[in-house]
């Protein structure tokens, strides 16, 4: 009896599903046609459960913004280079495993979310996208980037938490319009020094890696983006120690100038008086 009910409840869980990707799919194509009709430039499908992507999308060359979120996509197809004109493309929460190296034909997009799939790389073709301002790749499984990523010129967030990232390309370091770089929960043991070279980064974060023990250490744990510029500029804990006798060096000869400086402006006016 007990067999029989969870076998009736197996079968009504798939029957919902398959129901459910079917309904989602006509939805997609009532929406692809609407969309080819009205000549809207923005199209959404998401959470729809699909597992492919109807081939009457790639007709649709006008379009500007593509959202494919929440659904159950395990592969992008090469067709995607027929939307040239696309400037965001979202295909964040699916179950995309890699990438088409046609992505790099996307030559218009801003905007590249990809998080929460399961990337295990990202394509080289990746650095052909030099428009892109915004790349969200966290929560996917990735273990490196490639040195393309460099060539990204007009990045300015970088999004990567929640990988399993063991280093980060030199290339990095030629993002110099980058802002914001995300790196929380990955396994990075240390940070290109690369890092240091980046003029405009104002927003950097690294918690849950397994970086040195002082690299976490009060004040730099309230302070991440300064920790890491003190990381970067000096890698070994002996240099945090120097630098601290130096900056402490520093502010006893200021107090020292000043006492000397008091003393003798007093002698001075003393001087004065008596003569």
């Amino acid at each position: 009896m007990k067999r029989a009910l969870i076998l009736i409840v197996v079968l009504f869980v798939v029957s919902a599903r398959v129901t459910a990707q079917d309904d989602g799919y006509a939805e997609a194509l009532r929406r692809i046609e609407e969309a080819r009709i009205s000549g809207t430039t923005e199209l959404s499908l998401t959470s729809l459960w699909l597992t492919s992507l109807p081939p009457e999308l790639w007709q649709l060359e006008h379009l500007h913004r593509l959202l494919l979120q929440g659904n159950q996509l395990t592969a992008l197809p090469p067709e995607i280079e027929r939307l040239s004109n696309l400037e965001m493309l979202s295909i964040a929460y699916n179950r995309l495993t890699s990438l088409p190296p046609e992505i790099g034909r996307l030559a218009q997009a801003q905007y590249l979310h990809l998080h929460g799939n399961e990337l295990t790389q990202v394509p080289p073709q990746i650095g052909q996208l030099t428009r892109l301002r915004e790349l969200n790749l966290a929560a996917n499984n990735l273990t490196s980037l490639p040195p393309e990523i460099g060539h990204l010129v007009e990045l300015t967030t970088l999004t990567l938490d929640g990988n399993q990232l063991t280093s980060l390309p030199a290339e990095i370091g030629q993002l110099d319009q980058l802002t914001r770089l995300s790196l929380t929960d990955n396994q990075l043991s240390r940070l290109p020094p690369e890092l240091a070279r980046l003029p405009n980064l104002l927003y950097l974060t690294f918690t849950d890696n397994p970086l040195p023990t002082s690299f976490y250490e009060y004040p730099y744990s309230r302070y991440p983006t300064l920790a890491a510029f003190f990381y970067l500029a000096f890698p070994h804990e002996f240099t945090f120690w120097l630098l601290a006798v130096v900056l402490c060096w520093i502010v006893i000869t200021f107090i020292s100038m000043r006492l000397i400086a008091g003393i003798l402006r007093r002698s001075s006016a003393m001087l004065r008086i008596d003569s």
